[in-house]
């Protein structure tokens, strides 16, 4: 339940993200049945920086509280929510291990990954066979 959950919660955030980004400023767009305002943040509407504005994609929910959601963090949130969830449930790599592997650079994550996942193979068939 917590896999689909967190699959579902990557794939709608990843959607309306794209939704808003097809979006231009200040248009109205829907999606999933519900109706958002793609936003221009300050910092896009001065002149002097309109090559050096957000990259965040910002929406406010129409007929709602009208506050502002910054989709790009929402979209992060539930991929790296659903990375840790998938790399916790495919290796069985401890959280302090998972902490670790947050610091290090891909190739070095890949190799530290493979290792932790042989080593942990290895031990639970010594066990078996104790058994």
């Amino acid at each position: 339940m917590l896999v689909e959950t967190a699959e579902r919660v990557r794939r709608e955030a990843a959607a309306l993200l794209d939704a808003a980004r097809s979006t231009p400023f200040n248009d109205v767009f829907e999606h999933a049945g519900k109706h958002y305002l793609r936003v221009l943040p300050a910092v896009n509407q001065v002149p002097s920086r309109l090559d050096h504005g957000s990259l965040h994609v910002f929406i406010k929910e129409v007929g709602s509280t009208e506050r502002r959601i910054n989709q790009s963090l929402v979209e992060d949130d539930a991929f790296w929510a659903w990375a840790v969830i998938e790399t916790l449930r495919h290796t069985g790599v401890r959280a302090e291990e998972l902490t670790e592997l947050t610091h290090l650079v891909p190739d070095q994550a890949t190799f530290a990954l493979s290792t932790t996942a042989r080593r942990r193979r290895s031990s639970a068939w010594r066990f078996r066979q104790m058994m």
